[in-house]
């Protein structure tokens, strides 16, 4: 499986995550709640992500409350984040900005966490919303691979193996090229109707 298909995989197993954290009057979705969803695909499949800082530049800001002068420091930074396969070494970068406003040790803190969560969320097109996602009553549709991971069990190995011949293949060992996923998919279509 090529890194592009891990990441589709992360993407075909997470729908919608809800906001389940509060914070200066916002409601998110915590780091928790991505991590406990993605954390497991991505070592299930083989992938590693690093951030690393690129660029930052900070500032003290002083500003005044009710009660005191408050001293704050607001941090921006440029990421790169790197998707590693550790089955492939294959590499996947981008870069990714972010800033944080925090206490003087705590603004370059917030703006990678902020960074990484966002990017997340919006690498894999994951909304979030405040309802619950297990209310979704809509059943999951089997993605590609869960289709093309069962196609032995459901042809039967003499016929996953003609498939895969008639497809051009010399080998029925993955990967295979679109023509001949294309090729199985079809022929379990065909299954299917039989069923």
């Amino acid at each position: 499986m090529s890194i592009y298909q891990k990441l589709l995989k992360i993407q075909e197993n997470v729908t919608l995550l809800r906001k389940d954290g509060t914070g200066h009057g916002y409601k998110y979705t915590t780091a928790d709640s991505l991590f406990s969803v993605i954390r497991p695909v991505m070592d299930e499949i083989g992938l590693l992500l690093f951030q690393e800082i690129l660029e930052s530049t900070s500032e003290h800001v002083m500003w005044k409350t009710s009660r005191s002068d408050k001293q704050q420091t607001f941090c921006s930074c440029k990421f790169k984040f790197t998707w590693v396969d550790v089955d492939t070494g294959e590499k996947v970068e981008h870069t990714f900005h972010a800033d944080g406003f925090n206490d003087w040790d705590k603004a370059i803190g917030s703006a990678m966490t902020y960074a990484e969560r966002y990017y997340i969320l919006k690498q894999f097109h994951i909304p979030t919303s405040e309802l619950d996602p297990d209310a979704r009553k809509e059943p999951k549709e089997p993605s590609f691979f869960d289709k093309l991971d069962k196609a032995k069990d459901v042809l039967g190995v003499d016929k996953y193996e003609a498939v895969i011949k008639d497809s051009g293949h010399t080998s029925s060992t993955l990967p295979l090229d679109t023509i001949g996923r294309n090729a199985l998919l079809n022929a379990l279509r065909e299954e299917a109707k039989h069923d």
